[in-house]
């Protein structure tokens, strides 16, 4: 007896899951409801391109540090993330650097560019590190090849002058 309902038991249960996972297995086509389901992140590509000059003389700076930092979030215990990306002038004291990342929306996120320098006397002396906020660089974005998880190209443009440090 025990035998029989046990067998009855799993023919159910093994008709109601069957029926289960064939509805899970639908494939979206133009007859059917709903897009195709895509895994993954949106993303941008990004372009830094920028100058920094010596305030007094507009003399190019080689060797200053190029930092485009942005927040990501603050965790539960208060700790503010960003993500830091570096880079270094070269001899005419450009920066020219691209990369992935997130694409930018308008909460909290905007990114800041911060120039240091670290090489002391050697790049024409030593200078006041300075930080670019919102409005003090240009941002233009190229969207002619978006998609749905692609978002484009943005290009963050400047021309940065650091005082010399008394």
């Amino acid at each position: 007896m025990k035998a029989k309902i046990r067998y009855i038991y799993e023919a159910i249960a093994g008709a109601i899951l069957s029926f289960l996972g064939f509805s899970g297995c639908t494939i979206y086509g133009p007859d059917m409801y709903g897009p195709p389901v895509e895994y993954g992140e949106p993303h941008a590509d990004y372009k830094l391109v920028g100058t920094v000059r010596a305030e007094d003389t507009s003399e190019p700076l080689k060797g200053i540090q190029v930092k485009y930092r942005r927040y990501v979030y603050t965790d539960n215990d208060g700790i503010e993330h960003f993500t830091d990306r570096t880079f270094l002038t070269d001899a005419e004291g450009k920066i020219e650097a691209s990369f992935g990342e997130f694409p930018m929306s308008d909460g909290m996120d905007k990114p800041e560019i911060v120039l240091e320098d670290i090489d002391g006397e050697e790049g024409g002396g030593k200078f006041q590190s300075d930080t670019l906020r919102t409005g003090y660089y240009n941002v233009s974005l190229d969207d002619s090849k978006q998609d749905s998880w692609y978002m484009g190209t943005y290009t963050l443009s400047f021309d940065a002058k650091l005082k010399k440090e008394e």
